[in-house]
């Protein structure tokens, strides 16, 4: 745990606790980690924002200079994908899995952590999302809608269409999945649904990966590494923030109080 005067830690148990109450901390917060991950994730998004300003939307004449022949083998296929209703899917799915991890929030056992979760959880998203932006800025790949001829010239007339790595939809579907389910087994150790959860936080940026790949979105190796960072960041936070002191046990004694702390 970061350390504390031990004015303020008898004032954080008195504030959240009484006497003979047990309680669970899993995660610690503090002004310097929290200012460092937002600090970053913060300059990121104004990095990404600031590239943005200084690249021209996609010509007629950059659409025509394409050529379908320099896309690798294993993202060939890509090209040849373009759906609306997958488009449309894999947006529902973005929204849908970033409410899910609010649903620990009623957990009794995060009680005593709500506060931290939110934090975690807003650094989730800011950090994932400021890696995504500055890097899709930064790379201009074209998106793979791009190079097909039978997807309408107006659809490819954008800044967006530079902006193909790596996948947002996917690292963010994993950012806030794996977030979930580490939060998740964090409280909750010896759960036997604990593996359904993991399972389930690898699927949902999987099938979202697919329906980009559906859409024409995305190339493969876009979603391979959209996953695998938003995974690494939804992962990362919690780790940052586990807090040694498992345990605060708050009891009367004959001089007072005393506290026993469970490592």
């Amino acid at each position: 745990m970061v350390k504390k005067t031990n004015i303020f830690l008898v004032a954080l148990i008195f504030s959240t606790c009484f006497s003979k109450a047990n309680c669970q901390y899993f995660y610690d917060t503090d002004f310097q980690k929290e200012t460092t991950i937002t600090g970053i994730a913060l300059s990121l998004i104004a990095t990404s924002h600031i590239i943005d300003s200084y690249t021209l939307d996609v010509t007629f004449q950059d659409i025509q200079a394409l050529n379908s022949n320099n896309v690798n083998q294993f993202d060939h296929n890509a090209i040849n994908q373009f759906s609306k209703k997958a488009d449309h899917s894999s947006d529902v799915l973005l929204y849908a899995t970033s409410v899910l991890p609010f649903g620990l929030l009623f957990s009794s056992q995060l009680k005593n952590n709500k506060l931290q979760f939110l934090t975690m959880f807003g650094e989730v998203v800011a950090l994932n999302g400021g890696i995504t932006s500055v890097v899709k800025s930064s790379v201009k790949r074209f998106r793979p809608y791009a190079y097909n001829s039978n997807v309408p010239m107006e659809e490819k007339l954008s800044l967006d269409t530079r902006k193909s790595f790596f996948s947002g939809h996917t690292s963010h579907t994993a950012a806030v999945s794996f977030f979930a389910a580490n939060v998740y087994a964090d409280i909750y150790p010896n759960s036997k649904y604990k593996y359904i959860v993991w399972s389930g936080a690898a699927l949902l940026p999987a099938v979202t990966g697919f329906l980009r790949y559906k859409a024409g979105k995305h190339f493969a190796s876009d979603i391979l590494t959209g996953y695998s960072m938003g995974a690494l960041v939804g992962y990362l936070i919690p780790y940052l923030h586990k807090n040694k002191l498992s345990n605060i046990t708050l009891y009367g004694s004959s001089n007072g109080f005393a506290i026993n702390l469970v490592f």
